[in-house]
């Protein structure tokens, strides 16, 4: 026996189910998307930092300037030698906005490169410089791990 398959009837009576409410649900969450996500520019270099166990909030309009591992400068996009980065950061528009930097250098980095890029910094002008580093483990998760060591 075989029985009829009616068609359902929509507000229109085509039989279509309408896609207004769906493509409106899909502008919305495109919304919601692009004001919960964050956008973080490119690394002209890739950079590892170390871990620490307390970091610090960044300062606002700080300048962010990278070392990788083999010593390479990263500032605004572009690889950079010092000549180069004393140059582009002396060229910024407003110097007085431009008082503090961010160096996020890898942790294979070596401390004589890190500690010329920081007295760079320093001679520059820039007074305010912090050292970018990872949360590392707390000191009680340290402790665990010793006793399951043991």
């Amino acid at each position: 026996m075989r029985l009829p398959n009616p068609k359902p009837q929509t507000q229109d009576g085509t039989g279509r189910e309408p896609i207004g409410p769906l493509v409106d649900v899909v502008f919305l969450l495109l919304i919601f998307f692009l004001l919960a996500g964050t956008l973080e520019p490119m690394r002209p270099i890739d950079v590892d930092p170390p871990e620490a166990e307390h970091t610090d909030a960044e300062a606002p309009g700080s300048l962010r300037i990278l070392l990788d591992a083999d010593g390479r400068i990263g500032f605004d996009g572009q690889v950079l030698d010092h000549a180069a980065l004393a140059q582009a950061i002396g060229s910024r528009a407003d110097p007085d906005l431009a008082r503090a930097a961010r160096v996020e250098a890898d942790a294979q980095a070596t401390a004589g490169s890190v500690l010329a890029l920081l007295q760079q910094l320093r001679a520059l002008g820039l007074t305010e410089l912090q050292l970018v580093t990872r949360p590392g483990r707390t000191a009680n998760a340290n402790d665990d791990e010793s006793k399951r060591l043991d």
